[in-house]
């Protein structure tokens, strides 16, 4: 008798009638062109916002920075003039140099006389430019402040006791609106009028006066208030 072995075989995949096909994965490193003009457009946007800003903020916080130096020289002159017992003279001058701003320096006399002004004076702060600023007159509209005082004011630009000189820049400068102050504490920047404030207006020399300040100082007691637009 004859037997039969039967042989069997194992279906494999290469034994499959349909063969699904393979599925590749296609890495793509970077960007497409179109990613990339967006991204542009987007930084040229941002830009075109913030830069204009930016520089908006820095002047703002320039001209803060400038007011601040004008209320220390007031305060130190005034303390100097009685501290010292003579007297004090703080000169400012609208000056072209470097662009244009505002010149401002405080002079005392060595001997208490105020005959020693001008020619005769020592150096009592360091001479300081503030570099565009505008001197002058600052309209109540402009310093809406309810306590600004409107009364018995004197303007900065109308004192009429004289002028001195000073190094500022680099070359002898004249200061041509002078504050005196007395070994008593006397303000007063005019022969002819008593003024019970004295005003100094500050403004930026190419503003548009909304971001303008007074200082006012009152020409007994020598207390400077600061008020802003």
């Amino acid at each position: 008798m004859t037997l039969f072995r039967m042989k069997t075989t194992r279906s494999t995949s290469s034994n499959m009638a349909c063969k699904p096909a393979a599925l590749r994965i296609i890495s793509r490193d970077g960007f497409t062109m179109i990613e990339l003009l967006v991204v542009i457009t987007i930084m040229a946007i941002l830009s075109i916002l913030i830069v204009p800003a930016s520089a908006s903020l820095l002047a703002s916080a320039n001209f803060r920075s400038n007011v601040t130096v004008v209320d220390g020289i007031l305060e130190e002159a005034y303390s100097a003039a009685l501290a010292r017992n003579t007297y004090v003279w703080i000169g400012f001058s609208q000056l072209s140099i470097n662009g244009g701003g505002v010149g401002i320096v405080a002079v005392y006399s060595p001997h208490e006389d105020p005959n020693d002004f001008p020619g005769n004076v020592n150096l009592l702060t360091k001479p300081v430019f503030l570099h565009n600023i505008n001197l002058g007159n600052i309209s109540a509209a402009q310093i809406s402040n309810p306590n600004r005082m409107t009364t018995s004011v004197g303007q900065i630009t109308g004192a009429n006791l004289g002028s001195f000189a000073a190094p500022i820049g680099g070359s002898s400068q004249t200061l041509s609106y002078v504050i005196k102050i007395t070994p008593s504490g006397q303000i007063s920047l005019s022969t002819s009028n008593k003024y019970a404030w004295i005003e100094i207006g500050l403004a930026p020399l190419n503003g548009n006066g909304k971001n303008a300040a007074v200082l006012q100082m009152n020409a007994f007691t020598g207390r400077v208030a600061t008020y802003r637009s």
